[in-house]
């Protein structure tokens, strides 16, 4: 049995540190064990999920110095904002955050067992409640399901993550799913064996 637990740490904006404003970052360990009822210490760790949930300012979203300072606390979360024309998305939410999945790691003997979207899912669930977009790139990563080789296994991937009612950003690698929209396989506890990969356009 598998399940993913969650944990965060809290940004502010970088003109009031103090705000509940700002940034949320998520760790998740996706976990073996054998027992409902199990000891959490004999757990195995078996991958891990990073996110972001970026809390939108309606006063500042339209200015991209705001989306510079959400993003400046992180690497990962600077590159998607690069590749990605993240402040126009921001600009485009309105009425909710934004999530961001910046990596998925599961061991090789773990794998073919849908992990990362039951992780994704989790993810969703516990932290998605006013979100109105989750991104999900850079689809490929490294050394995990995610895969910098592109070409075949990057589109297998993006399928992948399609079964979600995830459809592709014009950023090859980065894909998004409407969170508004509540039919979509992300929040099935059954998930479909496929689902159309298609892309995606503001509106």
């Amino acid at each position: 049995m598998y399940d993913t637990f969650l944990t965060t740490s809290t940004f502010g904006s970088a003109e009031h540190p103090t705000d509940s404003e700002g940034l949320l970052a998520i760790h998740g360990e996706i976990r073996r064990y054998d027992e409902p009822d199990h000891d959490l210490s004999e757990d195995i760790v078996v991958g891990t999920l990073a996110a972001y949930r970026i809390f939108t300012d309606p006063a500042a979203t339209s200015d991209m110095a705001y989306v510079a300072a959400m993003c400046e606390v992180s690497a990962e979360l600077e590159a998607v904002a690069r590749a990605i024309d993240l402040g126009e998305i921001l600009v485009d939410l309105d009425l909710g955050d934004l999530l961001v999945v910046t990596a998925i790691e599961v061991a090789p003997e773990h794998r073919g067992q849908d992990l990362p979207l039951r992780a994704i899912q989790s993810l969703v669930a516990s932290f998605g409640s006013r979100c109105r977009y989750l991104v999900i790139g850079p689809v490929p990563g490294d050394s995990d399901v995610f895969h910098r080789n592109g070409g075949a296994k990057r589109s297998r991937l993006e399928r992948h993550f399609a079964r979600l009612g995830a459809r592709q950003l014009p950023t090859p690698g980065f894909l998004i799913v409407d969170l508004f929209d509540r039919s979509l396989p992300v929040f099935d506890d059954e998930l479909p064996d496929e689902w159309p990969l298609e892309p995606f356009e503001l509106d």
